[in-house]
């Protein structure tokens, strides 16, 4: 649910210095009540991450009642409601920052799958995100330094759209690293996995498969996923789609431990600017870590 008042779009450490902290607190207290929830950890997604919450062990009779969803990354989500699949949710603030899921609530009924379950239930045809769509500072800090040299930074360290407005950028975080060997090349099974899995959501939300096109950076994992993905879906390497433009692209990874393919930035800057109305990046959060230490 949204918190609905004359506060729709305020964060809570602003209702905390009103008298209309009252009437949230009634909101909660009443909801608990009902689904017999008596515990509540208010904070930002954020926060619950960085803060490691995420390992911990978390009754199932909790409330998270997340602030500031207008910041929230879709993989953070994705993350969280695959961890706690008992607990309900709350997000405050404006509902338009979460299309074009328009989240109520996450429980375990969901969890079978996120994406396709917005998607694929609610049958929505824009998928991508709006251009008002924030990343937080270290996000949008290792795309615009790895990928274009710093120049998609603005003054406040959010993610500047111009020249990219219609793009839609999902992150994918993911630890495993079961890879098997094939045409000399390490490939991670997991990330072809996640490939499949954003092709048949894009196939649920009544996308052609003609329209997709698969980006990797190696000939061996081209090969491979060419042998699990449909024939009409396009596996192309980096080098072979310069100068083209697709609607949707998925952009595979390495899982090498080497981050040598980050630091070559004309091929990850051709990968990332070839679509039209929607990419999907699936990439190591190990890699993305260590990208980000090293700009500090």
């Amino acid at each position: 649910m949204f918190m609905k008042s004359k506060d729709f779009f305020r964060s809570v450490l602003d209702l905390s210095k009103s008298e209309d902290l009252g009437k949230v607190r009634k909101i909660l207290t009443r909801f608990l009540l009902k689904v017999n929830k008596p515990r509540i950890i208010l904070s930002t997604l954020n926060k619950l991450l960085n803060d490691e919450m995420i390992e911990c062990s978390i009754p199932v009779n909790t409330m998270f009642c997340i602030d500031k969803c207008g910041q929230i990354e879709r993989w953070m989500l994705i993350h969280f409601t695959l961890k706690y699949t008992k607990e309900n949710f709350v997000f405050m603030g404006d509902p338009k920052q979460l299309k074009p899921y328009k989240l109520i609530r996450c429980a375990n009924k969901i969890l079978n799958s996120f994406y396709q379950h917005y998607v694929y239930n609610h049958n929505y045809t824009n998928i991508t995100l709006d251009i008002s769509y924030r990343f937080n500072r270290d996000l949008s800090t290792f795309v615009s330094e790895s990928f274009y040299s710093g120049s998609l930074m603005c003054g406040s360290g959010n993610f500047n759209c111009s020249g990219i407005n219609n793009n839609g950028y999902y992150w994918f975080s993911e630890k495993h690293h079961e890879s098997i060997e094939k045409s000399s090349s390490l490939l991670n099974r997991y990330k072809t996995n996640n490939v499949l899995y954003f092709v048949q959501m894009l196939q649920n939300n009544n996308i052609k498969m003609f329209d997709i096109e698969v980006h990797c950076f190696y000939t061996g994992q081209q090969d491979y996923l060419r042998t699990k993905l449909p024939k009409d879906i396009n596996v192309v390497t980096v080098d072979q789609c310069q100068e083209l433009k697709f609607e949707y692209t998925i952009v595979c990874t390495t899982s090498l431990k080497s981050t040598t393919f980050v630091d070559d930035n004309n091929r990850l800057c051709v990968a990332l600017s070839r679509c039209k109305k929607g990419m999907y990046l699936i990439l190591n959060k190990p890699l993305y870590i260590a990208k980000i230490k090293s700009f500090n």
